[in-house]
């Protein structure tokens, strides 16, 4: 069986389908077969996936995630899952049958409130699976994103996640205009742009994937 991802926050705009988009290619590019699932209904990540034709993908209900994620999982190395940027069943769903959790946050007040409502749903994800399993786990983690390096905005982020004991990926997806331009233009912000974070991302993503293997 393949691993599912899910990229997902209770808040929308903090980076979740160039996240996506950009672990798709990270996968491919290591030889993995990867399938992403499109529960949101902006639809961004199928629009960009459609015109790249880079990974195969399906745009679902959240009704239907659950049976979709478990059918192709049987035939791919991975499954990413991208949900609305909001409180909902879609999120809720996937994070229930997840190999690993990410939670994309921009270094904000705000958004660190809505990456510990998301951590949450993780944490009463585990405990339902524990009823069957006791030794059930989903590992997850915050991944700060849109960080701007030139301010110090990130490390207060991450003490605060810290402080709310939410664990977070050491690696982040830096701000750049390449990222913005795409976003305007309705197109997926280039590999190349973003290839060192996501690289640092994908590599912890998959070491807390084999952390917590089986």
């Amino acid at each position: 069986m393949g691993r599912i991802i899910t990229v997902g926050s209770s808040k929308g705009g903090v980076g979740k389908t160039t996240l996506v988009n950009a672990l798709a290619e990270f996968l491919k590019r290591r030889g993995a077969s990867v399938f992403c699932i499109d529960a949101d209904p902006n639809k961004n990540l199928s629009g960009w996936l459609a015109a790249t034709g880079m990974v195969e993908f399906r745009i679902v209900q959240a009704d239907d995630l659950v049976q979709v994620a478990n059918e192709v999982s049987s035939s791919h190395d991975f499954v990413l899952v991208d949900v609305p940027g909001a409180n909902s069943t879609a999120l809720v769903n996937a994070i229930d049958i997840s190999s690993l959790v990410l939670i994309p946050t921009k270094a904000d007040a705000k958004d660190v409130v809505e990456a510990f409502r998301t951590y949450q749903h993780v944490v009463n994800a585990i405990t339902k699976a524990r009823r069957f399993s006791p030794k059930a786990h989903i590992p997850a983690a915050a991944v700060l994103s849109q960080v701007d390096r030139r301010a110090s905005v990130d490390q207060i982020a991450r003490k605060q996640l810290e402080g709310l004991s939410i664990p977070t990926l050491k690696a982040d997806l830096g701000l750049k205009a390449s990222i913005n331009h795409a976003s305007f233009a309705q197109k997926p912000a280039p590999y190349s742009a973003m290839a060192d974070d996501i690289e640092a991302i994908g590599a912890e993503a998959l070491a807390l994937l084999e952390t917590f293997r089986g």
